[in-house]
């Protein structure tokens, strides 16, 4: 099963998904999708699940976790902020702030109004790598 915005080559042999060289694997979806990225990484990876949008349990081997020294950690940033220093916070939020206009740019290739919703959706299914597909208040528009 393929899985949009996930970056690399399926094995030809096997189809299974390979990312070599990523060490880090940032899983916004759980379910079938964490296991697919912790096999596709290398040992001593880890994969970090900060969502559960498939609304299912993570399914991952657990040879990977014995064998290959990978790791599955959560992150939330209700911990986060319980458990870092004021100061940290403040000097990681000027850091992100810098990157908000370059490399954390979020594309948008559509807005539309509240009273078009259809029309919003049909884009969606159309696809979102071109960019995001906004649903906004009339006046924002």
């Amino acid at each position: 099963m393929a899985h949009p915005g996930v970056d690399g080559e399926p094995h030809a042999a096997t189809g299974e998904l390979r990312l070599e060289g990523a060490t880090l694997a940032l899983d916004a979806v759980g379910g079938e999708l964490t296991g697919r990225l912790f096999a596709a990484l290398p040992r001593g990876s880890v994969v970090r699940v900060y969502g559960m949008l498939s609304d299912e349990a993570c399914r991952i081997e657990g040879a990977p976790l014995v064998f290959e020294d990978k790791r599955l950690e959560g992150f939330t940033m209700y911990q986060w902020l319980r458990t870092t220093s004021l100061f940290r916070q403040l000097r990681t939020m000027r850091k992100v702030q810098g990157l908000l206009g370059d490399v954390l740019q979020t594309k948008v290739r559509a807005r539309f109004g509240l009273d078009q919703c259809d029309d919003a959706l049909a884009a969606v299914r159309e696809g979102t790598s071109d960019g995001k597909v906004l649903l906004v208040p009339d006046r924002l528009l």
